[in-house]
């Protein structure tokens, strides 16, 4: 089912055995501090897209991907990536050409979500009563639609 999909870790630092066993797999990649690991990266990148559960890992990963000429002024050589939280770091590779984009979480409307509910819920009427929220398919989320930034 799951054949033929790159693995791509970054990590601080890592170990032998871990290299041994992501280069096992053939579309494995590290990217670590550790300069001998790291090398694992040199010609190997074979994702069309990044991800990242934070704008700090973004940045990493990229400052990563630029010692190996990747997300530099080559754009053959660039690679979309998207980072999670809006820093001011990941806006400004953005606006750089560096980074694709972030998304941001809408706190203000998340906030008056939790309060509206919260109300609702102490005043002892259903959860969602005189507001314009919905829960979704689960019947207990209600989700609220990110922001996003990209040049």
């Amino acid at each position: 089912m799951w054949t033929n999909i790159p693995l791509i870790l970054y990590l601080p630092r890592s170990t032998e055995s871990m290299a041994n066993v992501i280069s096992a797999y053939g579309k494995g990649i590290i990217i670590t501090g550790d300069a001998k690991l790291s090398g694992i990266l040199q010609g190997r990148i074979l994702a069309d897209a990044w991800n990242a559960n934070n704008d700090d890992m973004a940045v990493g990963a990229i400052e990563a991907l630029q010692k190996y000429g990747f997300n530099k002024y080559d754009k053959s050589k660039y690679i979309p990536f998207i980072g999670v939280d809006g820093s001011p770091k990941a806006k400004e590779l953005i606006d750089q050409g560096i980074m694709t984009g972030i998304a941001t979480e809408d706190v203000r409307t998340q906030t008056n979500a939790i309060y509206s509910v919260e109300l609702n819920l102490v005043s002892g009427n259903v959860p969602l009563s005189n507001t314009n929220y919905k829960f979704d398919e689960t019947g207990i989320t209600i989700k609220t639609l990110p922001s996003e930034y990209i040049k």
